[in-house]
């Protein structure tokens, strides 16, 4: 069953244009005075012009149901609203003497984090969910210290609070000395608002039926039975779940997977096999479904930029970055085409208002000839300096030149940490100490072909992700 509320959160077939409410106004003067003859350019004219904007103005309003009213229909058809969560993390707590103490629930730290202006602190309170006592110890023992959860005071998104980071303790205690977030942060949500909500109406309507048949059906019921975890979903019908997921495979009868995000993450596998059965139950006879996460794909941008001078170098740069790796986010991506078009980041980049004009402009997924400065080996594991680099986690690198050779690793090997200056490449057979040289190169995996300006995906359902380490931009004010 397919359906299209539309119609009836906007009754726009019943709307009168302002031209007709003119053309009747004047039939009803005729009909009291039938010689009635409005010349263009009077005064009457200009009234009855005046008066038939305004009556098509109040008409369109009236045509317009309560978003409360659609609110109520949406939820009496089955159609979850979804209220938002709280961020939760775990804080270590450490007492002020060796004798320990007793925290209430309730006490509030705070988090402050900096905006990307670099100026600008917001803080983000937290608060204890249980009382927590904290174990005394031997007078020349460290102080002790005990973990307990904290829920964030809002509901919604925050910034990711990484483990060991200081927080601010707002609530008077005479027990406590320090506070530090303790790992385990699982992000908020954000609630749902009501445009979203109606739209999700819809595709909870499109949805409904006794069994599983198309995959629009899929997607739709997907998207309606989970608005909390899933915000993404695309559905391949003749898709093998134990296959490669290439988009050059050949069609499989009677498979068909699902990709799908969840908020800002992954999802994890016994998400995905809840998702799987909810969906296996209501499928038709004889058809296997699977569900998958999507591929995430990084690229570069690299662009010279010429910038109205009446805004600051820094800030256009700041906002340059944050627009974009917004744009390209899993979340806010399109996933209509499987490939990434040149088109859409020059758009991009011109819906900053700050921005006149654009000399150059690249996108890849290759990097090559980032100079190596040093290698030192730590375990398993080799981090290299490279000042200013632009691989992210997941990207495969590759480091050749390196005196002695020893610490090369000429086989692309994925990036699991970096910093601004340094990556760090698993490379157990390393030995050595770094003495000159070295150059890498590497690529963010999961591309295809490249098409012209354009670049391909290769696996089905992916999405992009667009780290701020691959923007790189040379700004050029330009004096209007």
């Amino acid at each position: 069953m397919s359906a299209d509320l539309t119609p009836y959160i906007n009754l726009r077939p019943l709307d009168i244009t302002p031209a007709q409410i003119y053309l009747d106004s004047i039939e009803v003067a005729r009909t009291v005075f039938p010689d009635f003859d409005l010349r263009p350019g009077t005064i009457e004219d200009a009234m009855f012009q005046a008066f038939a904007f305004m009556s098509a103005l109040n008409i369109g309003s009236i045509n317009r149901l309560p978003d409360s009213l659609m609110l109520g229909l949406g939820k009496m058809l089955g159609t979850k609203y979804v209220d938002g969560k709280r961020a939760t993390m775990d804080v270590a707590l450490t007492a002020n003497s060796n004798s320990g103490g007793i925290i209430p629930a309730g006490t509030i730290f705070t988090y402050n984090a900096t905006t990307d202006d670099g100026e600008t602190i917001v803080s983000h309170a937290f608060e204890t969910v249980e009382a927590l006592e904290i174990t005394a110890n031997a007078i020349n023992d460290p102080l002790p210290f005990a973990t307990v959860n904290a829920s964030a005071r809002n509901i919604g998104v925050l910034p990711a609070i990484p483990a060991n980071t200081d927080l601010a303790i707002t609530s008077f205690s005479q027990v406590l000395f320090s506070a530090k977030s303790a790992g385990n942060f699982v992000q908020g949500e954000n609630a749902e608002t009501l445009d979203e909500f109606l739209s999700r109406s819809v595709i909870n309507l499109s949805s409904m039926s006794s069994a599983v048949t198309t995959a629009l059906q899929l997607r739709n019921y997907i998207l309606a039975e989970y608005p909390s975890l899933v915000k993404r979903c695309k559905v391949y019908d003749l898709t093998d779940k134990d296959g490669g997921f290439e988009l050059s495979d050949a069609p499989v009868a009677g498979k068909v997977v699902a990709f799908v995000y969840g908020p800002e993450r992954n999802l994890t596998n016994a998400e995905l096999t809840e998702i799987k059965d909810d969906v296996a139950e209501r499928s038709v006879a004889g058809l296997e479904i699977g569900v998958s996460n999507s591929t995430l794909l990084n690229f570069r941008i690299v662009a010279t930029l010429n910038y109205y001078s009446s805004y600051d170098t820094d800030a256009v740069k700041t906002m340059m970055i944050r627009n974009l790796t917004q744009e390209f986010s899993p979340t806010n991506s399109q996933s209509q085409e499987e490939k990434l078009r040149y088109n859409d980041v020059l758009r991009a980049i011109y819906a900053n208002p700050a921005i006149h004009s654009i000399d150059s402009l690249t996108i890849s997924n290759t990097y090559s000839g980032m100079a190596i400065t040093n290698a030192v080996k730590s375990g398993n594991n080799v981090v290299y300096t490279s000042n200013n680099h632009q691989y992210s986690v997941g990207d495969m690198a590759a480091v050749t030149a390196v005196t002695p050779e020893t610490l090369n690793t000429s086989t692309p090997t994925a990036v699991i940490a970096r910093t601004t200056n340094t990556f760090t490449l698993v490379n157990a057979a390393a030995s050595g100490t770094y003495a000159s040289g070295g150059t890498s190169a590497g690529l963010s995996p999961g591309w295809g072909s490249v098409s012209g300006s354009d670049i391909n995906y290769f696996y089905k359902g992916s999405l992009l992700n667009l780290q701020s380490e691959k923007v790189v931009l040379t700004l050029n004010s330009f004096a209007v």
